[in-house]
């Protein structure tokens, strides 16, 4: 049987504006939750907290964000599963749990095809790159001749293995020969205040979980092409890398075919 919604997010903050109930019995008659299969302050918590409160008022019912971080959301998979595929415990999650997970384990306990439906995507993000001020860098190009001049010296923090981050500066390692050391963390909440205390020296995360410390002078960015980036992007850095896109983040919304909500949710 597949099980519950599963409201994949990822990236800037999504407008629940862009969804439309239709005509059916009432729901939600009771508190809805929003599981994060990340630690709290990365960029799925904060649009889930975002779209809850938009849910909230919408639905006149509470919405609570519920953080489920640990292995790279087969946690938060597991959690999931436990519970009644009657649409009031839904997943904010980038795509990862769907997409990567079945290629990096062997076994998994749960099957992305089976156990979850996709609904739409909810929202898309560019990555930046942030490193710590103390680093001598002001764009990705100096960065990597950086890297390049220091193998195996400088570090950099992901969400965790397998995660959007860590495939990100995998892909650049092994496209340009950078010799990087990774470490591993449970969310952005979690590695990227990890560059800013000078623990690792850079990350790759989408801005709206950088955008504090770099106003601050906390963090120095490379932002992606001017064709991808942020609205409020010329309080930003420009990268030296034109015409190259960023990696975007990409979000997922899922749904049980057994559950009776799936046909009430739609883009």
């Amino acid at each position: 049987m597949k099980h519950r919604f599963a409201l994949g997010v990822v990236a800037a903050l999504a407008a629940c504006a862009g969804f439309a109930f239709a005509q059916a019995p009432a729901f939600p008659t009771h508190a809805v939750t929003l599981v994060v299969p990340y630690a709290p302050g990365g960029l799925p918590d904060t649009v889930a907290r975002v779209v809850g409160q938009r849910l909230g008022e919408k639905w006149g019912q509470a919405v609570v964000v519920e953080n489920k971080p640990g292995g790279n959301g087969v946690v938060a998979a597991q959690y999931i599963m436990t519970k009644p595929a009657d649409g009031y415990t839904l997943c904010v999650s980038d795509n990862t749990m769907y997409s990567v997970n079945p290629y990096i384990y062997s076994k998994l306990p749960y099957d992305p095809a089976k156990d979850f439906t996709f609904i739409s995507l909810t929202a898309t993000a560019p990555l930046f790159l942030a490193v710590h001020p103390s680093v001598p860098v002001a764009n990705f190009q100096e960065w990597v001749a950086l890297v390049r001049s220091k193998p195996g010296q400088l570090s950099y923090g992901s969400s965790g293995i397998g995660s959007i981050h860590h495939l990100t500066v995998e892909s650049i390692k092994s496209a340009l020969g950078l010799d990087i050391l990774h470490v591993p963390y449970k969310g952005t909440g979690q590695s990227v205040p990890a560059v800013v205390a000078g623990q690792v020296s850079a990350v790759f995360s989408a801005y709206p979980s950088l955008s504090a410390f770099a106003k601050e002078g906390r963090l120095k960015l490379s932002r992606p092409s001017p064709r991808r980036a942020s609205p409020d992007s010329t309080s930003r850095p420009r990268s030296a890398s034109p015409g190259r896109r960023a990696f975007p983040r990409r979000s997922r919304t899922r749904s049980p075919p057994t559950s009776p909500r799936s046909s009430r949710i739609r883009r």
